[in-house]
């Protein structure tokens, strides 16, 4: 963090409007910005050679309607574990999306935005947000330090406002996986913004999603399915699209099906199935659709009997093709 963000570079200026060089041609400026990311050409000062350039760039963001957070870590100049390097960064890059309406976001740089002292930074015209958590990230949010602890609060609502559409996706793993307290605390500040979610879980673990006892799912929540479904429930969040699938593909492990997994509007199994939870009373009038990758067993079908407002249910033959049973 002691170096400074930019490189030492020579000054040049080329003003059209003063110059009496010829001008370089736009082509030439949009062709530079779809080599480079955003932030190597604010870490190299490509912002600097032109008044025109820069003028170009903050166009070209300023016209963008998707946009992909991940380029700033692939750029390899993001240093998420330095805070004054990832804030200036967060703050050229995003003041300059107004008209983004869709974000693919890592966490680590969801925590890092959340906890910018910038309060100028929204996004206004947001329509959809999706939220990645994976492996490599828990790493860096590890070894970072990030948290929401240290967030802000009088510009929380103001960061999405018009959210239509979030969804959060979450590799778990053997090894890191984001701390449940952290996850819990992440639900509790995006319910501000957006209620009803679509969910992803994807299982990396060797061991797999299968039946275990209470105990062990409590000391190990960071691990199980079911822990993050429980977790937004508890908050008061509604489940719209439950996706839970295993990362290997086909690999012999089972999901346990806990009836919290049915506390959702359309719920998606690309998991071998084995073992559901027993008959209870309770009902479950939310979900409307199942799809699954493999013909129902009775087990299976006895445990959607509580499902009164179930309308669809779709078995995967294979990756583009399924079958409808009503």
């Amino acid at each position: 963090c002691g170096v400074s963000f930019r490189k030492k570079m020579i000054p040049i200026l080329r003003d059209s409007t003063s110059s009496s060089l010829p001008p370089i041609p736009d082509d030439i400026f949009y062709q530079l910005l779809d080599c480079i990311g955003p932030v190597q050409f604010l870490h190299c000062g490509w912002d600097r050679v032109s008044r025109g350039f820069s003028s170009i760039f903050d166009r070209k963001l300023s016209l963008t309607r998707r946009f992909d957070f991940h380029s700033l870590l692939d750029d390899g100049f993001f240093d998420i574990s330095c805070p004054s390097t990832s804030d200036f960064c967060l703050s050229f890059v995003v003041s300059r999306l107004w008209n983004v309406e869709e974000v693919i976001i890592p966490m680590s740089i969801m925590m890092r935005l959340v906890q910018s002292p910038d309060v100028s930074l929204r996004f206004p015209r947001l329509r959809s947000l999706k939220v990645l958590m994976s492996s490599a990230d828990n790493c860096r949010i590890a070894s970072s330090g990030l948290s929401f602890r240290e967030r802000k609060t009088a510009n929380d609502t103001q960061l999405f406002t018009l959210i239509e559409e979030l969804t959060v996706e979450i590799e778990i793993t053997d090894e890191l996986n984001l701390p449940h307290a952290e996850f819990r605390r992440f639900a509790a500040f995006m319910k501000q913004s957006k209620t009803e979610w679509n969910l992803t879980l994807r299982d990396g673990t060797s061991k797999g999603q299968g039946w275990c006892p209470p105990c062990e799912i409590f000391h190990k929540r960071e691990a199980f399915f079911v822990t993050y479904v429980r977790c937004l429930i508890d908050l008061g969040v509604i489940i719209d699209r439950l996706w839970l699938e295993e990362s290997a593909g086909d690999s012999g492990k089972t999901i346990h099906m806990h009836h919290d997994y049915k506390k959702c509007a359309h719920l998606f199994v690309l998991y071998n199935i084995g073992f559901t939870a027993s008959a209870i009373e309770e009902t479950f009038p939310m979900l409307q659709s199942i799809t699954i990758k493999q013909q129902p067993h009775a087990m299976l079908q006895q445990y959607f009997e509580n499902a009164p407002s179930l309308i669809e249910m779709r078995i995967l033959k294979e990756e583009t093709h399924s079958e409808n049973c009503h």
